[in-house]
């Protein structure tokens, strides 16, 4: 027996909000679906915020994502999240191929011809 698609409906806090205001803000969200059952809900807040979100919404119906995601596990990648550091934070889910975060290389860069 396949699962049953639900709707999602993921919000993407981008670099808004103290983590205060994500704390209120995610209560709210939480408060704002009690008794929806029949879609997927989420809410994406800044890296910093999490870890805080996650206890915050804890045993409830809201999941955590993370903004984005390195495709290394470890290594010297500065100001970058693995995957697995989002799930040890708590996340369900990863928003991945953002718009904002995609890179085009200029034609004309020195290693295109290579």
């Amino acid at each position: 027996m396949s699962a049953e698609k639900k709707p999602v409906f993921a919000g993407n806090w981008k670099l808004f909000g103290s983590l205060a205001e994500s704390l209120a803000l995610a209560g709210d969200v939480q408060t704002g679906v009690t008794g929806i059952s029949d879609a997927v809900v989420i809410v994406a807040p800044s890296f910093l915020a999490i870890t805080s979100v996650v206890a915050r919404l804890k045993d409830g119906p809201v999941a955590v994502a993370g903004q984005d995601c390195y495709w290394e596990a470890k290594g010297a990648f500065t100001g970058q999240v693995a995957a697995g550091q989002l799930k040890d934070a708590g996340c369900r889910y990863v928003i991945v191929g953002h718009s904002e975060r995609r890179a085009t290389w200029p034609v004309n860069a020195p290693f295109a011809s290579q």
